[in-house]
C-alpha cells in the first residue's frame, strides 16, 4: 500500500512524503527506512521512487519525504540548513514512530548527498536508528556546492552578500556556517551502528576521495558502484541488501 502522509516539523511547517506500507497476512509490525534527498532534490525523484518501492518490495516499510522548503513541503528553500534537515529527518522518525505497523526496533535510514551527510550525523546521535546507508556523501562541502551553484565568481562574495543563487533557488550563507559546526569526520568515528557508504565512480560532483576518507578514518564499510552521483540501480541494490542484512 502507497500512500500520501503530511506531519510537522518543529517549526510547524507541513512537510509532505508517500508512505509504503506492505500488506502480508501473518506480519503485524515491519522494519522501516526513512528516505532522505538531496540538497535542491525532493521525494519524487525517479531514484527516490525506485528505492522506496524496492525497499517495500523487500516487506520494508518506506518513508520519503521532502524536506521543509523542499517539493510539496512548506518552508522557504533558502532558509536550509543541514541542522534543519535533521529535525525534519527527527519529525519524519516520529511520524513512522507513531504507526502500529512500524517495529521501532528496527528503524533505518538512507540518505543522498547532503542526506548522507544528515544520515551520517543522525547515526552517530539518535539511538532511534539502528541501521543507515549514505550514497555520495562527503565531509566537505565546497566543492560539491561549487556544482550547483550557478555564477563561480559569486562564492568569494557570498559571506558578504549573505545569499547566493544555486540550482533550486537561493541559499543564504547560513547553510555554510551551519555546516561548518559539524566535524563529519569525527561523528563518523561516533557511529555505533551499522552504517554503509555507496558511492559512484564516476561521480563528479562529490569526489570518490572524499566518502573514502570517511571510510578510512571512521572505519566504515564502502561500495563504490559504476554510477554517478546521481545514482541508480547497483546503489539502490546495495542499499537494500544492506538493510535485508542488518534489520531483519
Amino acid at each position: 500500500m502507497k500512500k500520501e502522509i503530511s506531519f510537522k516539523n518543529n517549526k510547524g511547517q507541513t512537510l509532505m512524503g508517500y508512505l509504503y506500507v506492505p500488506e502480508e497476512k501473518y506480519k503485524s509490525k515491519y522494519p522501516a527506512v526513512i528516505v532522505c534527498h538531496g540538497l535542491g532534490g525532493n521525494k519524487d525523484a525517479q531514484n527516490k521512487v525506485e528505492l522506496s518501492e524496492a525497499l517495500y518490495k523487500q516487506g520494508f516499510v518506506a518513508l520519503r519525504f521532502d524536506y521543509s522548503g523542499h517539493g510539496k513541503s512548506e518552508g522557504n528553500y533558502e532558509d536550509t540548513t543541514v541542522t534543519q534537515i535533521i529535525k525534519d529527518i527527527q519529525s519524519a522518525i516520529e511520524a513512522l514512530y507513531s504507526l502500529e505497523k512500524v517495529d521501532r526496533k528496527r528503524l533505518g535510514l538512507v540518505g543522498h548527498s547532503i542526506g548522507a551527510v544528515a544520515a551520517i550525523i543522525e547515526a552517530a546521535k539518535d539511538s532511534r536508528i539502528k541501521s543507515a546507508a549514505a550514497i555520495g556523501a562527503f565531509c566537505e562541502p565546497m566543492k560539491p556546492l561549487k556544482a550547483c551553484i550557478k555564477n563561480k565568481k559569486e562564492c568569494e562574495a557570498w559571506a558578504g552578500k549573505g545569499i547566493i543563487e544555486v540550482e533550486g533557488g537561493q541559499l543564504k550563507y547560513d547553510f555554510l556556517k551551519d555546516f561548518k559546526k559539524y566535524n563529519l569526520l569525527n561523528l563518523a568515528k561516533k557511529i555505533k551502528i551499522p552504517f554503509l557508504l555507496v558511492h559512484g565512480a564516476n561521480d563528479h560532483i562529490v569526489a570518490q576521495k572524499q566518502a573514502q576518507t570517511i571510510a578510512k578514518t571512521a572505519k566504515l564499510p564502502i561500495k563504490i558502484v559504476e554510477e554517478t552521483h546521481i545514482f541508480d540501480k547497483k546503489a539502490i541494490e546495495q542499499a537494500v541488501e544492506w538493510f535485508k542484512k542488518t534489520l531483519r
